[in-house]
């Protein structure tokens, strides 16, 4: 297994270059110096990595409504990329499209199928071998698990443990439980992987919106900042989610 994981790393090296025109697959976009000066978002070819965050926004209004409620916004929604056992990269979500469960899904199709925005935060440096045998390890254990619908209605009452006193008080991170939002998942998954630290990042007081940006937790020094993800190259970035 360390040999195919180390093959990826190699791979997603190599194909860092920017990616042909009229040519449909993955990518991502930078902004970089135009001739003028101008920022510019240039398309690059995304070969994930295990540990890569990902972000969904598909502009539900009543996602608005209960990420502001609760002090927060889009995205509203997240996974995280991790290898199948043969080193085929995948991503494990809690809840997608609004389902109920735990699911591994096929990567780059849920991606390229998703009905809305997708943002990346690209690992800095590739996993070790023994981290990614570990992070496919705790994923597998986790598929098939259920989504936790009611401790995402705790978050709509104070006691949430978001709030800075539950927090100090019950903040901490699992890395197994029988139900999942999805961001303690992916908290969880990347704790397992070495890139969150359990005494600072409690998952269970983490929202997607908290690892989009640096302002709650400064996570640069693991990860790139996020970069847009498209299908097609004729799809430009939006502009990034407001601050």
């Amino acid at each position: 297994m360390s040999h195919s994981l180390s093959a990826i790393a190699v791979v997603a090296c190599l194909m860092c270059g920017q990616v042909p025109n009229q040519q449909l697959g993955s990518y991502i976009f930078r902004y970089e110096p135009g001739p003028d000066g101008q920022m510019l978002p240039r398309a690059y070819r995304y070969v994930p990595q295990p540990g890569d965050l990902v972000f969904f926004d598909d502009h539900n209004k009543n996602w608005e409504v209960g990420y502001k409620f609760v002090g927060s916004g889009p995205p509203f929604h997240s996974g995280l990329v991790i290898a199948l056992p043969d080193g085929t990269p995948a991503i494990i979500e809690s809840g997608p499209d609004d389902t109920m469960w735990v699911r591994i899904l096929a990567l780059p199709s849920r991606l390229q199928g998703f009905e809305g925005d997708v943002w990346i935060r690209q690992v800095r440096e590739p996993l070790s071998p023994e981290k990614c045998a570990a992070l496919t390890d705790w994923a597998l254990k986790q598929d098939h698990k259920h989504y936790a619908f009611w401790r995402l209605l705790l978050q709509a009452t104070p006691v949430r443990c978001r709030n800075p006193i539950q927090c100090a008080l019950f903040g901490a991170t699992k890395v197994d439980r029988n139900r999942w939002l999805c961001s303690e998942l992916v908290v969880a998954g990347d704790t397992v992987a070495g890139l969150f630290d359990p005494k600072i990042h409690f998952a269970n007081a983490i929202y997607p919106r908290d690892m989009i940006f640096d302002n709650k937790y400064d996570l640069s020094a693991k990860f790139c900042e996020a970069r847009f993800f498209s299908a097609t190259l004729d799809r430009l970035p939006p502009g990034m989610i407001p601050r």
